[in-house]
């Protein structure tokens, strides 16, 4: 038997026990001796020891996730998340991106309509730990264009660079979660009266002056940004590829006061874009 066939026989074995009991390949001769030890209890050790990994895995990047509702309860959403989400890759930093999603349908956190949106920002904080180091735009690169070519400038963001919006206040959300004392299992202090403990209104959505967020990496350092709901609808169409006058058109349905200018500006000093160049 070749390797890889081997491989592929072992991995049904493992994720689909049903698939053993069913199977007539002769490869299933391999597990036949089972020293007083069923089959199926043997194959449920090593099922065990990948769920654990990859729950392991995406619980790294969900610390306040965890401390919002418990590492007992995070163990069971991510088992049951990592029975049907296996991995696409070897590299395990970013599996668990679309657990946000799982979450919405996660009955025993229903009660809990923000805490997806808290998980997605933990991912996105995650993607931009890990991701590929690059090279900031030079400014004076963009002096070798024509102003009347700027309109049609499109950007490329920086791997590191991530955008976030949520109906939910998560900002304050996370100042509850870093009063959190995970050595004591509890708070180290009430939280004053911007948090969701005291104003349970706070972790209701609210559509008209929603949180939006600009998610980059500096040196190693994660930072998190409050930008106004415009700029991130016009820095959102620059990274789907618009151009400058695309982008403007884009947002000017929601602001038309909008500052381009100063939007840019502070996308320049903080270095989220790594190259220009004019539509062709």
């Amino acid at each position: 038997m070749q390797l890889n066939q081997l491989q592929l026989f072992f991995k049904q074995v493992i994720l689909n026990p049903d698939w053993l009991e069913q199977t007539e390949q002769p490869e299933r001769l391999l597990f036949k001796n089972d020293a007083g030890v069923s089959l199926k209890n043997r194959v449920n050790v090593y099922r065990n020891n990948v769920i654990q990994n990859l729950v392991g895995a995406a619980r790294s990047a969900l610390p306040n996730t965890e401390k919002m509702i418990g590492s007992d309860c995070l163990s069971q959403a991510l088992e049951q998340y990592a029975q049907n989400n296996l991995p696409q890759e070897g590299n395990l930093n970013l599996y668990g991106l679309t657990f946000s999603d799982f979450l919405q349908h996660y009955a025993p956190t229903q009660h809990l309509s923000f805490l997806p949106c808290l998980a997605r920002l933990e991912f996105l904080i995650e993607q931009a730990r890990y991701a590929k180091d690059d090279y900031p735009l030079n400014r004076d690169a963009l002096s070798h264009f024509e102003a009347s070519q700027f309109a049609q400038l499109q950007f490329q963001f920086r791997h590191a660079v991530g955008l976030y919006h949520s109906a939910y206040p998560i900002l304050n959300i996370l100042d509850l979660c870093d009063a959190y004392n995970s050595d004591k299992n509890e708070f180290d202090k009430l939280p004053d009266e911007h948090t969701v403990l005291q104003h349970q209104e706070a972790t209701q959505m609210n559509h008209d002056n929603p949180c939006t967020l600009l998610v980059y990496r500096e040196q190693l350092e994660i930072k998190l940004v409050h930008i106004e709901y415009a700029d991130f609808l016009f820095l959102q169409a620059l990274q789907q590829n618009q151009t400058i006058l695309e982008a403007a058109q884009t947002v000017a349905d929601h602001d038309q006061e909008i500052d381009i200018t100063k939007v840019l500006q502070k996308a320049l000093k903080y270095e989220l874009f790594t190259q220009a160049s004019i539509r062709s």
